[in-house]
């Protein structure tokens, strides 16, 4: 195995004994879903995927990434912090009275949230609208340019027509 997928691996083992970590902290959690996840978070945010910078969350050119499967906040909450959005130490709190991270991230709260989702899927056609939002923007403002990328990552478990998952995502 190359260097590189050895340490991608360390990275995603790293992040799921965080997951176990934070959740046995909290009392609560949705293990499996940030664990599911973890390579593709690690190869995001550490595979030079996102183009991001965590001292610049503003940065209007950067990727976003849409959890749709809000379940998996622990694992990407984990990993924004890892990547300095925030104190790492705040962590320790996670889903306590008073604490700016609950089950799903919210993005009002959460550095390097770009969309608070749920369990229903919905953050594909979030995506889709930043999207598009983001070109209308660009047509708007012509002397800015706007060549972020969108990322959306969505759950398997809700398949087919489940209500509130609009049936165009």
């Amino acid at each position: 195995m190359p260097d590189r997928a050895i340490e991608f691996e360390k990275k995603a083992n790293w992040l799921r004994n965080k997951v176990l970590e934070m959740t046995v902290a909290a009392g609560a959690g949705h293990v499996a879903p940030s664990f599911s996840c973890a390579e593709i978070l690690v190869a995001l945010y550490y595979g030079g995927v996102m183009r991001v910078d965590p001292r610049n969350v503003a940065w209007e050119d950067r990727d976003r990434f849409i959890l749709s499967k809000g379940h998996g906040g622990i694992g990407w909450a984990s990993v924004l912090g890892d990547k300095g959005y925030f104190d790492k130490d705040l962590l320790k709190n996670f889903n306590k009275t008073g604490s700016p991270f609950g089950m799903h991230l919210d993005t009002l709260k959460v550095k390097g949230c770009d969309a608070s989702t749920g369990s229903l899927g919905h953050g594909l056609a979030i995506a889709c609208r930043a999207r598009t939002g983001g070109a209308h923007k660009e047509q708007e403002l012509q002397h800015l340019r706007h060549d972020g990328r969108r990322r959306a990552l969505r759950g398997h478990g809700l398949g087919g027509q489940h209500p509130g998952r609009p049936p165009q995502a």
